[in-house]
């Protein structure tokens, strides 16, 4: 009451009054609703008295839009043999069927799943023209499809995700990513500690791109898109939030993310790092709370593969709404690996360093300098600060960011600097070559190319730094 109070308040100073407060529990006014039961909510439909949301999809009609309006069908589209009768005697274009998912207006993206399906398969129509006639065989599958896109007006979900025998209303956020050759995506989910001492789960958001990338990279864009949809999560309930907890199926991604060793090419970089700063801005600051969980455990699995078109996959019952089974558990108890205890085959490390640059050549000589120095894992830990000192190049290429560069960026501009930086850079290859040709020593130095790459991968990260 006091928060009605105050809206109002703070309305009537510009001139505003609302029409209408509705509340859960009570049967809405009549100038809100036509059934009398429920409001349009947002793009959703919202029955306050059971309190529960669902799509807001009305009849399906396939005439053209006039002045903001369809023409009523001659006959009303009420069942599955109304709607054969009416397909029968129009064609189906690829105009007709974007106009039919752009009806699924879902915000939120409670049934994601669905809507990624009926997109995957849309791209079957890419390179035609808007009013192409689909053949025989599209139209009968998209017929299935459209007789079970009149069922989306059964589903629901609870609005309120906080369970009656909860503890508290401190959240745990538990967040999966998953992805394929041609869709990722991420969902999100609620968990209370209850009194019986395990947790409750119900979905808050999910979000799902197309994607064609290679599966690692893919999954590496998933854990990106969960990343942000946590974020934005996190900032709208924030004062809720006790803790984040993210998962991946993929071993390769989750290397990546946790990576500190090695330098990771650009595509890879960048992810990783916008991954990290997305955990810094949701208050974690201690290690990456990413785990790997086993794939036929992945719920976002369902974002990823076709498993068909059917309202049953995301009833309020599925798993979909209710989580999975472990994610009601304490963490501790949880079936999942942490980055540490993974063992990685041989094939996985083939494609782990495909999107990694090869150890420079100084680090040679940073190895003979110290030689308690691991090849990798150690070599940042080990290594004393003076033999950075004389090693410049080395430490610019390096996972730890400079403090410095040896040359001012933004007093010279991009292209002054990075001339400058290649003179640099080529005089000290010139040197290493003679010290190599006296002690008859093997030494390919990189090409030009090969060095710009150095150099700017260097400024990006440095670029990152201060943008955090």
């Amino acid at each position: 009451d006091n928060q009605i109070q105050q809206i109002e308040e703070l309305l009537s100073i510009g001139g505003f009054k609302l029409k209408y407060v509705i509340r859960s529990g009570q049967t809405p006014p009549d100038k809100a609703t036509v059934d009398g039961r429920s409001v349009k909510v947002l793009g959703y439909g919202w029955n306050t008295m059971d309190d529960f949301m669902f799509p807001s999809v009305g009849e399906i009609n396939f005439n053209r839009k006039i002045r903001g309006s369809k023409k009523p069908n001659t006959t009303p589209i009420e069942t599955v043999e109304d709607l054969r009768h009416l397909l029968e005697t129009i064609v189906l274009t690829k105009r007709t069927i974007a106009s039919k998912l752009a009806e699924l207006y879902d915000p939120a993206s409670i049934w994601e799943p669905l809507k990624l399906k009926l997109k995957l398969e849309f791209t079957a129509f890419n390179g035609r023209t808007w009013d192409d006639a689909l053949t025989v065989e599209e139209k009968s599958k998209w017929s299935g499809y459209l007789e079970e896109y009149m069922k989306l007006g059964d589903l629901r979900v609870s609005r309120c995700v906080v369970p009656p025998d909860a503890e508290d209303l401190s959240m745990r956020m538990i967040c999966v990513s998953d992805a394929s050759e041609k869709a990722g995506g991420a969902a999100i989910y609620a968990t209370f500690k209850l009194r019986s001492g395990k947790y409750s789960a119900q979905q808050l958001t999910a979000r799902s791109h197309l994607m064609e990338s290679t599966v690692p990279r893919n999954e590496l864009e998933a854990i990106l898109i969960m990343t942000y949809a946590a974020h934005v999560t996190y900032r709208s309930m924030e004062k809720y939030v006790e803790d984040i907890l993210y998962f991946t199926d993929s071993r390769i991604a989750l290397c990546w993310v946790h990576n500190k060793e090695r330098r990771l090419k650009p595509y890879v970089h960048n992810r990783v790092v916008t991954i990290k700063r997305l955990m810094r801005w949701a208050d974690i600051q201690d290690e990456v709370p990413l785990f790997h969980v086993a794939g036929s455990r992945n719920i976002a699995d369902l974002l990823t593969k076709d498993l068909g078109f059917s309202t049953d996959l995301v009833d309020e019952k599925s798993e979909w709404h209710t989580g999975s089974d472990w994610m009601k558990l304490p963490l501790e108890e949880m079936p999942i690996v942490r980055y540490e205890e993974i063992a990685y085959t041989k094939s996985e490390v083939t494609s782990l360093t495909s999107e990694c640059y090869e150890q420079p050549f100084v680090t040679l000589m940073v190895e003979k300098d110290c030689p308690d120095a691991m090849k990798t894992r150690d070599i940042m830990e080990n290594v004393p600060n003076e033999v950075f000192q004389e090693r410049i190049f080395t430490i610019s290429m390096m996972n730890e960011e400079p403090d410095e560069f040896i040359v001012d960026i933004v007093r010279l501009g991009w292209n002054r600097a990075k001339r400058r930086m290649m003179i640099y850079k080529r005089f000290v290859a010139y040197l290493r070559q003679k010290v190599c040709t006296k002690k008859n020593r093997e030494y390919v130095p990189k090409d030009r190319l090969g060095m710009e790459a150095e150099i700017e991968y260097a400024w990006f990260k440095n670029e990152s730094k201060a943008i955090k």
